[in-house]
């Protein structure tokens, strides 16, 4: 019997999180969209992660309320990957929240076969480099964690630039090989 191994360019794992923010004034923005599914103030994040937990793509535009799947529909990402501009061959991973679509692989669901299964096992395993990605992230910026004091206590626009700010220093953390205890202390001395 042999076993073949299919080997796939994996660009990167593809998810939202979302960042909390102060409620933003009513007079100039609806509030009522920026209130998410676990009921507090948040932008909702699109980030895209190498296996290396560098972000290759972030997008901080949208209000806590705006679903993932919206997100990746109307983002200039999503272009590139369909007008070829990034390319063929390359696979982002995403999880169910996200469309199948001919460059991003997503779980199966209800799997009833083997195969399936193990589809989705190593889907899973490959996908949590975007979880680690979000930890690292809020870890090193505790600004982003829901945890501390309330989440960024800034308008959405302002927030976005910050959630920028970071992912651009977290990269260079990464690049520099800088482990999280070196920014934030280690709690244990």
């Amino acid at each position: 019997m042999m076993i073949f191994t299919i080997s796939l360019l994996i660009a990167g794992a593809i998810d939202c999180t979302h960042i909390a923010i102060k409620a933003p004034p009513a007079s100039k923005y609806n509030e009522e969209s920026f209130i998410n599914r676990k009921g507090f103030h948040s932008i909702n994040v699109q980030v895209v992660c190498d296996s290396q937990l560098r972000i290759l793509n972030i997008n901080p535009l949208y209000p806590g309320r705006t679903h993932d799947a919206f997100i990746w529909r109307n983002s200039t990402l999503r272009e590139n990957f369909e007008d070829g501009v990034i390319g063929r061959g390359l696979w982002l991973l995403g999880d169910s929240a996200y469309p199948l679509e001919t460059w991003l692989l997503t779980p199966v669901g209800n799997p009833s076969t083997a195969a399936e299964l193990n589809y989705n096992a190593a889907h899973r395993k490959a996908r949590n480099t975007i979880e680690r990605c979000f930890g690292v992230l809020k870890q090193r910026f505790r600004c982003l964690d829901l945890k501390s004091a309330g989440g960024l206590q800034y308008v959405p626009e302002k927030s976005a630039k910050i959630v920028m700010a970071c992912a651009i220093l977290h990269n260079i953390c990464v690049a520099f090989n800088i482990p999280t205890e070196e920014i934030c202390g280690n709690d244990d001395e």
